[in-house]
């Protein structure tokens, strides 16, 4: 489900693809959703579900050299690294990436610009494990 505000060439080209989209829903999809749904607990309990994960991503990097910015409503917490390096957000991920095995996501990739505010997102919608290894890859980072 979704929504498109465009000029007018723009909409009708939208159209014509949502006009077969619509007939083209893959069925086993939509058998796996209303499977889960029928336990409401699944989806009910996703806000607090998510809230610790954030919440324990959070008090384990609170020592490391990245500041935490506010988040809420996601499963991506921004942090700031402006007091590790002053590289554009993309070289800085990119050598994280191979310097420290550690997937960051440069803010600047949601730009049509190429603003350099030294806000990476992380994910932290994971398996414990894996944040586990991600606090302890990001309090490294110096």
């Amino acid at each position: 489900m979704g929504y498109c505000i465009a000029p007018l060439e723009l909409t009708r080209e939208f159209r014509k693809i949502h006009q077969y989209n619509v007939f083209s829903v893959n069925g086993a999809v939509q058998m796996a959703i209303a499977k889960y749904l029928e336990d409401s607990q699944s989806y009910l309990g996703l806000g607090d579900f998510f809230e610790q994960k954030r919440n324990f991503l959070i008090a384990g990097i609170s020592s490391s050299k990245f500041t935490v910015l506010p988040s809420n409503g996601t499963y991506f917490l921004n942090v700031d690294y402006s007091s590790i390096s002053e590289e554009q957000d993309l070289l800085f991920a990119e050598r994280m990436i191979v310097e420290n095995k550690i997937g960051l996501i440069p803010i600047s990739a949601f730009y049509t610009a190429d603003p350099n505010q030294y806000i990476l997102r992380i994910c932290f919608a994971k398996r414990s494990e894996t944040l586990i290894q991600a606090i302890d890859l990001l309090n490294n980072i110096r």
